[in-house]
């Protein structure tokens, strides 16, 4: 299976956005996947880290080291100012505080 390039412009986070008034486009420097949009901004899982895009802006604002080298996040779900970024080849949970951006492994 071919890999995506390293260097992507989050075209599917502009898609997400378009809808809600302008369009975003930020660059990542990973495999963006799995934007979900939200108060605090536009947040996008990857292979090595959370991150949240400023729409107003177009920036990146915080990149969130998640995973592990041998297990990538996968997903990202946000509730009550937590984001939950699950592991796709093992057990691992992820809790990310969003306003501290404080991420916790958990058992």
């Amino acid at each position: 299976m071919r890999r995506p390039p390293r260097n992507l412009t989050v075209i599917i986070v502009t898609a997400v956005v378009a809808a809600a008034g302008s369009p975003v486009v930020a660059r990542i420097a990973d495999s963006p996947r799995q934007p979900v949009l939200a108060a605090d901004g536009l947040w996008v899982v990857g292979e090595r880290a959370l991150y949240r895009i400023d729409p107003s802006s177009n920036r990146l604002v915080a990149t969130i080291p998640v995973g592990t080298p041998v297990a990538a996040p996968a997903a990202v779900a946000l509730a009550a100012g937590v984001a939950w970024v699950p592991a796709g080849a093992s057990t691992s949970l992820w809790r990310v505080d969003r306003v501290r951006l404080d991420p916790r492994r958990l058992p």
